[in-house]
């Protein structure tokens, strides 16, 4: 616990020195340009919130979520800005009412760019933290995030990029804490007034959380922690164990104006995880459509 609570000032120190250069920086530099405040409301469907392998473990539901979202822009110097995100956001299930949560968080970029030329890449250096707050507080905790990402236009439609980042959960309940190192790649291909299709893959190594119905003492040889999920009811227990994931992204930008879209995305995980007699894997999907407007 004393090594935990160690490792989690280190990060919260890590979040405050870049607020501080940034506060810096913004003293020297122009004022900042902040984007118009973005509402954006979703509705849709996860078929795995367990995160398990089969029936009658396997659960799940439909959800709901609204955020509000803006950025600012800070110009430091010719070829570099630094970009400041927040977010607030409230998420609501249908069935499994302990996984509604409030969530808010910030995030700090310092960017650069080594020329104006059309398909010169940004780079960047990112840092985040984010709080989230469920009914079921078990999985109430602090997400603490940095990445090294870079981003490029190919043609005068299509954008790519690419990001390696770690990231560190420190959760109420110690089954559901996570350490990820991750490798993410992203691809936007514009159809003019048709909007945007865009594609994702992401790789993740470190803790993964599934829950099952009854004890199994395979899961429970291999987690690294064990605990009763009591977001699903008795007899759900959720096993922390080492894993992989891939996630692939898939969606439709659709502009319905200056200032408003719809978002239809689709999304599955595949994880997979070593117990003593099997590989254990399960895939979970999640579809959701989105309304955003800015103003």
């Amino acid at each position: 616990m004393a090594q935990k609570q160690h490792e989690f000032r280190d990060g919260v120190r890590i979040t405050t020195l870049c607020a501080a250069l940034s506060c810096a920086g913004l003293a020297m530099a122009a004022a900042p340009v902040l984007d118009p405040l973005q509402l954006e409301a979703s509705v849709g469907w996860d078929d795995n919130l367990t995160r398990s392998g089969e029936a009658p473990s396997r659960l799940g539901d439909r959800l709901q979520a609204i955020s509000v979202s803006r950025r600012a822009t800070i110009p430091l110097a010719e070829h570099m800005q630094g970009v400041v995100d927040g977010f607030l956001s409230a998420e609501a299930l249908a069935r499994y009412e302990g996984l509604d949560r409030l969530s808010g968080g910030v995030t700090g970029q310092l960017q650069y760019r080594p020329s104006a030329a059309f398909g010169a890449p940004t780079f960047a250096l990112v840092a985040g933290l984010q709080r989230d707050a469920y009914r079921s507080q078990q999985r109430s905790g602090t997400r603490f995030a940095v990445d090294a990402t870079a981003r490029q236009s190919w043609t005068d439609r299509i954008d790519a990029s690419a990001a390696f980042g770690w990231s560190r959960r420190d959760a109420t309940d110690g089954v559901f804490d996570q350490r990820e190192r991750s490798l993410r790649a992203h691809i936007d291909y514009s159809l003019g007034r048709s909007g945007t299709i865009y594609a994702g893959a992401e790789q993740r190594r470190g803790d993964v959380v599934t829950t099952s119905f009854g004890y199994d003492p395979a899961y429970a040889g291999a987690a690294r922690a064990v605990a009763p999920d009591a977001a699903f009811g008795p007899g759900y227990l959720a096993y922390r164990l080492e894993g992989r994931t891939m996630t692939w992204t898939l969606g439709w930008s659709l502009p319905l104006g200056n200032k408003r879209a719809l978002d239809l995305a689709w999304r599955q995980a595949r994880t997979s995880a070593s117990i003593p007699t099997e590989a254990m894997h399960y895939r979970s999907t999640l579809f959701s459509l989105s309304y955003l407007m800015q103003f």
